[in-house]
């Protein structure tokens, strides 16, 4: 069960990259939510396998994973500046990437800053509640359900939902034996594979929609 979650959350994106890929061949273009929602996707495909194939080789991989990190707190900015139109959360959320640079460049790369992530993901959850109030208010379309852009933000308030208990008790978690560690971890695969499959349920509709 638990190499199904860490080979579900590591491929997990493959489906929604496959949705933009036959979209993109089908010559259909994709609005700059979807883009960066794309962009997120990518990243995070790119992130996990290479994570994992360091993880395995050399026995550490944090330094990818603080990486990746530093470029999804950005992106995830773009993404809610686009939704609500407000060009001061890019902003911010440009400096907390920063910042989250900052400490690893005078901490160390190979160190999980977990508290630094709750504190980020909990500034995201809200920033989900407000994009979803703001989906609520202004959309024309009666069923919501068919606006991509509904998934995206569903998608990720079921992620940063799920992970910030890995985040919040990451240094407990990351003491404890390897196979603690993996069933401790599962709320953040879990978490991460419902988050891609939303955003390909987005991405779908986004080609349903064209």
């Amino acid at each position: 069960m638990i190499i199904l979650l860490i080979y579900g959350s590591n491929l997990s994106p493959l489906i929604a990259l496959l949705i933009a890929i036959k979209s993109y061949i089908k010559g259909k273009r994709l609005d700059r939510i979807s883009i960066s929602v794309l962009a997120l996707v990518t990243i995070s495909f790119t992130a996990d396998l290479s994570s994992y194939f360091f993880a395995l080789v050399f026995g550490s991989n944090y330094w990818i994973i603080n990486c990746y990190f530093i470029l999804e707190i950005a992106l995830t900015g773009f993404l809610f500046g686009f939704i609500l139109n407000h060009k001061i959360i890019i902003t911010l959320y440009i400096l907390i990437s920063l910042g989250f640079a900052t400490l690893n460049t005078v901490v160390g790369f190979h160190y999980y800053h977990g508290e630094f992530l709750a504190i980020s993901g909990l500034l995201s959850i809200i920033m989900c509640c407000l994009s979803l109030n703001s989906l609520y208010q202004n959309e024309s379309n009666l069923y919501i359900e068919n606006v991509p852009t509904f998934w995206y933000v569903v998608g990720l308030l079921t992620y940063f939902s799920g992970a910030l208990f890995s985040f919040i008790l990451s240094s407990d978690i990351l003491k404890q034996q390897h196979l603690h560690f993996e069933y401790s971890w599962a709320f953040h695969n879990i978490a991460n594979i419902l988050k891609n499959l939303l955003f390909a349920i987005g991405l779908w509709k986004v080609r349903a929609a064209v």
